[in-house]
């Protein structure tokens, strides 16, 4: 009886000991992180860059007016179609009117300023003429002095050269053979080289007084320095004039302003209430069917190496419909504010100006031998690592656990990461998702597939 008894407990030990083995390992499997793991895989790593925008014609008409009119009333929205003549939109009459005053004010004003200048002017050239009347009349005098005293320098020149010529003529007939007949030769001998000097400096004098009244002339000669306020204000007549037959135009029409041919308004920059620069104050664009229409949108600036001009660009309707044709990038321009602004080329033959578009611009890389979905990839400090998982003998028997294995990334999108060739292996599991937080030298478990 004590034997069966013992049999029976020794077997309700071993029974508990399976149960609670069982649950040990039940309690233990509820703790340790479930993973799904995946193996290295050789493919390309796509780029998308997505957004929305309307189309535009490639063909804009800019439509102008007066610059600072105030906007009544705006008749017209952005993707409306209209006809040549149609009301595009109506400016204030009384704005419009006081403008046109304030025009023809200024022009009043230009053409009293042209007038002072002309006169100015015409002084200024009397005045010159009569400069240059006074040095001429200077300088004939000066010529008819100068030559005078020469003349008359000469003149006693000769006059001294003939007294000593007619003492030489008696000496040499012997008719004068007093003593002082050597003191009378020596005093009219003096008396030429005086009269000698007397003309050298005469003339010098006339070349003198002849120079300064020549150069007397030539300067009042010189043309007047030319005021040319005139002229400017003449330029500033004309183009007030121009601004008065557009504000005259735009008065006669009773600040309407029409469409100045049919097509589709692309872009409207300034509101009812609002008002007008030197822009443009609307585009409409215009329909073509030999030529394509474009799309603009703002992209972030890091996605720069992805959208290239002549890249592919699928398309698709607000109703979730791809087009037939795709679209081309044309240019890739950067914002002032920020970002860059893409332009798509869009085939005109399947939509419509103002028609809003879905775009997705695809770029794919080379191919990689080592790339992995990108939630198997962890950072730390900068340095990128991946969980490897590990089979080891334990107490429990064989478990699994995993270990960090530093990788180098070499390219990535929003749901793969290509890495470095050479770190990990085919045979090799790697984490790519897990249930709880894990970390090197943690158990886990793989999910069931």
């Amino acid at each position: 009886m004590n034997r069966k008894k013992a049999l029976q407990a020794l077997g309700i030990f071993f029974l508990v000991m399976c149960l609670l083995t069982v649950f040990s390992r039940s309690v233990d499997s509820f703790r340790v992180a479930q993973v799904t793991t995946s193996p290295i895989k050789k493919m390309v790593i796509d780029h998308s860059i997505s957004g929305t925008g309307n189309v535009e014609s490639t063909k804009q008409q800019a439509v102008f007016t007066v610059a600072q009119m105030k906007i009544t009333s705006m008749n017209v929205q952005e993707g409306d179609q209209v006809e040549a003549g149609d009301l595009l939109f109506q400016v204030d009459m009384k704005t419009l009117k006081k403008t046109r005053a304030s025009i023809e004010a200024e022009m009043e004003q230009a053409r009293l300023t042209q007038e002072d200048a002309r006169q100015q002017n015409q002084l200024a050239q009397e005045k010159q003429d009569s400069d240059l009347a006074h040095a001429q009349e200077s300088y004939d005098q000066a010529v008819a002095l100068a030559d005078l005293e020469v003349a008359q320098a000469q003149e006693d020149l000769d006059l001294a050269q003939e007294e000593l010529n007619e003492f030489y003529d008696a000496s040499a007939d012997g008719l004068s053979a007093e003593e002082g007949a050597g003191q009378d030769e020596q005093s009219l001998a003096e008396q030429v080289r005086e009269k000698e000097k007397a003309l050298e400096t005469a003339v010098a004098n006339r070349e003198q007084s002849v120079l300064a009244a020549r150069q007397a002339v030539e300067a009042a000669s010189l043309p007047a320095q030319t005021d040319s306020s005139a002229q400017i204000q003449e330029v500033i007549i004309r183009q007030k004039q121009a601004d008065l037959d557009e504000v005259d135009a735009l008065v006669n029409q009773e600040g309407k302003v029409l469409a100045p041919s049919s097509g589709t308004v692309s872009k409207i920059n300034v509101s009812a209430g609002g008002q007008t620069t030197e822009e443009a104050v609307l585009l409409i664009g215009q329909e073509s069917e030999s030529e394509n229409y474009q799309l603009t949108a703002s992209i972030d600036a890091s996605q720069e190496e992805y959208a290239q001009a002549g890249a592919e660009v699928e398309l698709t309707d607000q109703e979730g419909k791809k087009l037939k044709e795709k679209g081309t990038v044309k240019s890739v321009n950067h914002q002032k504010e920020g970002g860059l602004s893409v332009v798509i080329s869009v085939p005109s033959s399947q939509v419509e100006i103002g028609e809003s578009l879905d775009f997705q611009i695809t770029k794919e890389s080379q191919v990689y031998d080592c790339c992995l979905p990108l939630t198997a990839l962890y950072e730390n400090d900068s340095d990128y690592f991946v969980y490897v998982v590990e089979e080891e003998d334990s107490v429990l028997g064989n478990v699994q656990t995993v270990r960090q294995v530093p990788v180098e990334v070499e390219e990535k999108n929003e749901t793969t990461v290509a890495l470095k060739s050479g770190t990990l292996t085919n045979e090799q599991k790697i984490v790519v998702s897990t249930d709880k937080a894990i970390q090197g030298g943690s158990r886990v478990r793989l999910a069931k597939s």
